[in-house]
C-alpha cells in the first residue's frame, strides 16, 4: 500500500524543485517513469549548476524531503507534517499556513489570462509521439471500476 504522506512529500519536493529549477531532480531524460523511479532510489540528489537566487532554506527543504531512508526524511520523523510546516523555508516572507488552508492567501503572481483556456503565459510543451494516442476508457475492462459506488 502506498503511504499517502510519502506521495504528498514527493509531490511537494517536485513542486518546489520544478518551480525553482524548471526540472525535477530525478527526472528521466526520456520521460520514462520507471527510469525516474530508478533514479529516485539509486541516484544522488544534485541541483542544477545555476542555483543563484535559491535560498539556503529552500535547498535545505528539498534535500531533507529527498532523503532516501524514510526514517530520516522530513515529514516522516516524529513531528510528521508539522516538521515540514515548521521548516525555515515556510517561515520566510510571512508565509501563513492558516491563509493557505482557508484559501485567503494572495498569490505572489497572478497571470493575465484572457480566458480559461488562454495558455499564452506558458511555454511550449513537447508531447512525445507515444502520448498522442488517446485511448478510450472502457469501464467493462477496468478491474477497479465501481470501487467508490458505496460512498
Amino acid at each position: 500500500m502506498i503511504n499517502v504522506l510519502w506521495v504528498d512529500i514527493v509531490a511537494m519536493h517536485r513542486a518546489i524543485s520544478e518551480s525553482l529549477f524548471a526540472e525535477s531532480p530525478f527526472a528521466s531524460d526520456c520521460d520514462d517513469h520507471l527510469e525516474t523511479f530508478r533514479n529516485i532510489t539509486k541516484s544522488k540528489l544534485t541541483f542544477p549548476r545555476d542555483t543563484l537566487g535559491a535560498s539556503k532554506e529552500v535547498l535545505d527543504i528539498i534535500t531533507k524531503l529527498c532523503v532516501k531512508k524514510s526514517l530520516n526524511r522530513l515529514g516522516c520523523l516524529a513531528g510528521k507534517a508539522q516538521d515540514v510546516k515548521n521548516h525555515d523555508w515556510f517561515q520566510m516572507d510571512g508565509f501563513s499556513w492558516a491563509a493557505l488552508e482557508d484559501q485567503t492567501m494572495q498569490p505572489p503572481w497572478t497571470p493575465n489570462c484572457k480566458s480559461p483556456t488562454d495558455g499564452s503565459n506558458f511555454g511550449e510543451v513537447e508531447i512525445y509521439e507515444e502520448h498522442q494516442h488517446v485511448m478510450k476508457y472502457r469501464k467493462a475492462k477496468d478491474p477497479e471500476a465501481g470501487w467508490d459506488e458505496n460512498f
